[in-house]
């Protein structure tokens, strides 16, 4: 009995080394996926904004822009068999979540009788979805961690985020 509890615990402590190493190989990704949505949610809203304004001021974005990244570890590396289920989950909302975006970025660019400002609202919304669900990754996968900015002055994704999604009356005060 003893060996077999010494057995359970080797192999529970084992099981959590393997989810502790997936997260730490996925996490680099997860960042450049992060990066790339809130590059995608700071260009929507100078495109929102001009196209509200009805003015001859047009941002040089094009469609490409505001398609995300796509992973290339997941979900095919075998290190994510070793994720848990609730890290698994994140990932796989959150990367559903990149797929979205792109289809509507894809079916509604420039589409005939469609508003910009439409357009424009709606990549914006995707995107916020988008960032709040990778706010829940960078806890799970110890982004901040495993990847700091590249400048202090950046400051931590999980702020950048925050700041990215504050309402707008919120942010003339923090600026």
């Amino acid at each position: 009995m003893l060996a077999e509890s010494e057995q359970e615990k080797q192999r529970h402590t084992e099981k959590l080394q393997g989810q502790s190493e997936a997260r730490r190989y996925l996490a680099p990704e997860l960042n450049r996926t992060i990066n790339r949505v809130l590059y995608i949610h700071d260009r929507a809203i100078p495109n929102f904004v001009c196209a509200s304004a009805e003015n001859s001021i047009k941002p040089n974005d094009r469609r490409e822009d505001f398609i995300p990244y796509w992973p290339t570890l997941y979900p095919n590396a075998p290190q994510c068999r070793d994720l848990a289920a609730d890290d698994a989950a994140a990932l796989i909302t959150f990367y559903d979540s990149l797929h979205s975006l792109a289809d509507f970025v894809n079916d509604w660019w420039e589409r005939e009788g469609q508003l910009p400002v439409n357009i424009f609202n709606a990549i914006l919304h995707h995107a916020d979805k988008s960032l709040e669900l990778g706010l829940i990754c960078v806890a799970k996968f110890e982004v901040e961690k495993l990847c700091p900015p590249p400048y202090e002055a950046w400051g931590t994704i999980s702020s950048r985020i925050e700041r990215s999604r504050l309402p707008q009356p919120r942010r003339e005060n923090i600026i």
